[in-house]
């Protein structure tokens, strides 16, 4: 995200981007999070049945392999692990896991 590199989990059964507040710390320090990027909270229901806040964002400049997207909206969690849910995926004409080779193929 805008030069900060971190390494997500697939996650199809998630709805969204999904980061931490240690993450969101660095992107704001790192200038990448403004005022104007924060939508407002929303909930999400994680697998276990539990319900939890998230603040969402907006941001620019996510790049995956050569590709690199705008507008995307990104939950912002307390805890919890980095999570590259469906809504990011779906930004995606097509998009395939080869499981063989350990690979995501995307197709813009």
């Amino acid at each position: 995200i805008s030069g900060v590199t971190k390494y997500y989990l697939f996650d199809t059964g998630a709805s969204d981007l999904i980061i931490d507040r240690d993450t969101e710390r660095e992107l704001l320090l790192n200038g990448v999070l403004k005022r104007e990027n924060y939508l407002g909270k929303t909930e999400y229901i994680l697998a276990n049945n539990q319900t939890i806040q998230a603040q969402e964002v907006k941001v620019n400049n996510i790049t995956i392999g050569d590709y690199t997207l705008n507008n995307v909206v990104i939950a912002i969690i307390d805890e919890g692990s980095l999570l590259c849910g469906k809504s990011f995926l779906d930004k995606f004409k097509k998009w395939e896991i080869d499981k063989q080779n350990n690979f995501l193929i995307l197709y813009k």
